[in-house]
């Protein structure tokens, strides 16, 4: 299953200890992992959707078993397991790397797709830098949906230095995956200097081997 995944469970009652089938509770051993609802039900076909809730983690998938125990109206029960895999999912930034000298224009950094991931449209992406303080670069917005079939925001150059930029996405304000991330530059502009009318003018600092 992909994060975000739903699959219903119905158990098996061909075989029963005695009488009818009165209910079916379910309990999931990793609700992180994947989670139940409803955890008990009393009528036919005494079903459960187990959803697949994951945080994932570098490239570990992640695994639960959801353990279905049926009371009969006799008084006997009778139990049943199903294991569950989640992939890992992630996403990735384009570009990936940008090099900004101080004063250039914005770029659009966009995450298309996040993968192993079946929530796109009901997610949100926030972005963030690492070492951003004080700021190295600038980012807006800070949160984006997916309305436009990119989550997306704009970084701008503020002060020389480097930064990695993330975008985490959320489904209903809970962390969900692994973040995308990029790697941003900024320098200063690279040294230049004029003569006219016997003045100088640089941005820089010009130096002379000459005393």
């Amino acid at each position: 299953m992909n994060v975000g995944d739903t699959v219903n469970l119905n158990p098996n009652a061909n075989v029963q200890p005695s009488g009818t089938m009165a209910n079916v509770s379910y309990v999931s051993d990793n609700t992180s992992v994947a989670t139940v609802n409803p955890a008990s039900n009393p009528t036919s076909p005494f079903g459960t959707t187990v959803t697949a809730s994951f945080n994932g983690v570098g490239n570990t998938n992640g695994t639960a078993t959801v353990t279905a125990t049926g009371t009969m109206t006799g008084g006997g029960t009778c139990t049943d397991t199903s294991a569950i895999t989640v992939r890992t999912c992630d996403g990735s930034f384009d570009p990936y790397f940008w090099n900004f000298i101080v004063g250039d224009d914005p770029v659009t950094f966009n995450v298309s797709n996040i993968s192993n991931y079946s929530q796109q449209t009901n997610s949100t992406m926030s972005f963030y830098a690492t070492d951003n303080d004080p700021a190295i670069i600038s980012i807006n917005p800070t949160t984006d949906d997916y309305s436009d079939n990119y989550f997306r925001t704009s970084v701008g150059p503020v002060s020389p230095g480097a930064v990695m930029l993330y975008g985490q996405p959320y489904l209903s304000g809970v962390l969900k995956c692994d973040p995308a991330f990029a790697m941003v530059t900024v320098a200063w502009m690279n040294p230049w200097w004029q003569v006219k009318d016997a003045d100088v003018s640089t941005n820089g600092n010009l130096y002379s081997p000459i005393p």
